[in-house]
């Protein structure tokens, strides 16, 4: 009988950090790399972008009729999610309107205003909040308005002198006709009332296995000559192995019901059902999701969704084979971020490489999930250790195979529960302080800390983690009584 492989992963430091404040600041430098960025051809790319379908860009569109029978506005709510224009990367909302007329059912305008609200960094500092307020100028609006939907299509034509207010500092940028006036092609664009679009859905984001641009994969200890850092294909599999969602959000829509994506080396297709306004994806064949299977419910009233996710592999550079299902409820949208955050638990087991038989329990990882415009990751915390050894008989060995001929005609999810409820039901047998972020950012994978930075100090460790996360991310902010310390872990 081969034995059970049981690997704990620990992070340990070889640095103290400081703890930070979980408030984001921005200086000087960051205002004025902000200031030098910001021109009338830089809103001139964002004005364009918005209208011509950028996937990093949403637009919602909704009418507002006015006392006289004929006046209305179309008001496009233009939503940036990992947007980058020339050296500036930008999230945040900007509001159009556009003031028309109303005949039937046909809106059509030649002016508009608008007034954005965003956060915006030059690439290595912090975001800026930065208000950009456009007096009412020359546009070409259209749309046909029916019981349901709003279709509708924008040009614009001209910037008129903008205010632009960058942290507490406002300036000017000169009138001018844009260059090129592209639009957004008529298509779905919103609802009117309460009525539910059902034609399209939001696109999932994943994450991609790339870590050839790696050249530090992990932050440098500051202590004289530190243990060497883990390599780009360790970070990549520690992400994997404890159990990081592949999902970094959503952008864009579509109207395909097969939404094709490549996800940690994997080619999967998803299709999407709605139904008020959530929206549920789930994997389709049973063999091309054999390795990674997904199910997200996403809830579009309150811009959350749940999570499952099974990944099964080779972990090359560990050694060894595993099968780890995820699961994530109520992550979080957070429009003034542009990111999302929540929980995750991660159900491990492993077993040796090229093995055909069951894989063996292992862990529990507990920690917290976070998106944004910068860095995807996960900050893990806690790993609860289920022995894969039964008590009457060492032999014997709790396990769980996925292609067991019991789970014929299920899906890779409902294979994917069935762990989580065996794992469930077996008792912690150790807990083990594992304060470790992996993350992506750049397309390359990181670990924090460095490797034998806090041995035996998990403390230390819990402290240097929770002063990184803003380091990562500057959006990246959990409060600090949210992270359970070691004696309160039971």
């Amino acid at each position: 009988m081969k034995k059970p492989i049981l690997i704990l992963i620990c992070a340990i430091l070889l640095i103290t950090l400081s703890s930070c404040s979980n408030t984001t600041a921005y200086s000087a430098a960051d205002i004025e790399a902000v200031r030098n960025g910001i021109t009338a051809k830089t809103i001139e790319s964002i004005l364009l972008d918005t209208f011509s379908g950028n996937e990093n860009i949403k637009v919602d569109y909704r009418i507002e009729t006015q006392a006289r029978a004929t006046q209305a506005y179309l008001i496009a709510t233009a939503s940036f999610n990992g947007y980058q224009t020339d050296s500036l990367y930008i999230s945040g909302t900007i509001d159009f309107s556009f003031a028309g007329d109303i005949d039937n059912n046909t809106f059509t305008a030649s002016t508009y205003t608008a007034v954005g609200n965003l956060k915006i960094s030059s690439g290595n500092s912090n975001g800026v909040d930065t208000k950009i307020e456009i007096n009412e100028t020359y546009a070409s609006a259209s749309a046909i308005i029916t019981e349901d939907e709003i279709t509708a299509k924008v040009e614009i034509k001209h910037i008129p002198a903008a205010s632009i207010t960058i942290g507490n500092e406002t300036k000017e940028t000169e009138a001018e006709d844009l260059t090129g006036s592209k639009g957004l092609p008529p298509s779905g664009g919103g609802s009117t009332g309460d009525v539910e679009v059902t034609q399209s859905a939001p696109i999932p984001e994943f994450l991609s296995e790339s870590i050839t641009q790696s050249t530090s994969s992990a932050i440098k200890a500051k202590a004289a000559e530190p243990e060497p850092d883990f390599t780009p294909e360790e970070c990549y599999e520690m992400y994997r192995y404890l159990g990081g969602p592949a999902i970094k959000g959503f952008s864009g829509t579509t109207e395909n019901h097969e939404i094709k994506a490549s996800i940690l080396g994997n080619e999967i297709t998803l299709t999407w059902t709605e139904n008020d306004g959530i929206y549920t994806y789930t994997t389709t064949s049973q063999e091309d999701s054999k390795n990674i299977a997904l199910e997200i419910i996403y809830n579009s009233n309150d811009e959350t969704y749940n999570y499952i996710q099974a990944v099964r592999g080779q972990f090359d550079v560990y050694h060894f084979d595993a099968y780890i299902v995820t699961t994530a409820e109520n992550i979080l949208y957070d429009e003034s971020e542009s990111s999302w955050d929540g929980s995750f638990k991660a159900y491990i087991t492993q077993r040796e490489t090229e093995d055909d038989g069951p894989y063996l329990f292992n862990n529990i990882a507990s920690g917290i999930y976070h998106s944004d415009d910068y860095a995807t990751g996960i900050f893990s915390f806690k790993l609860d250790h289920r022995s894969s050894e039964t008590n009457d008989n060492p032999d014997d060995f709790r396990s769980f195979n996925p292609d067991d001929v019991e789970f014929t005609g299920l899906s890779q999810i409902e294979i994917a529960r069935k762990l989580i409820a065996a794992m469930d039901d077996v008792a912690t047998t150790m807990t083990t302080y594992n304060y470790q972020i992996a993350y992506t950012k750049d397309n390359n994978y990181y670990l924090f800390p460095p490797k034998d930075s806090y041995i035996n100090n998990p403390e230390g460790a819990r402290e240097a983690c929770i002063a990184q996360l803003t380091m990562i991310s500057s959006n990246w902010n959990i409060e600090e009584n949210l992270i359970p310390v070691p004696e309160n872990i039971q």
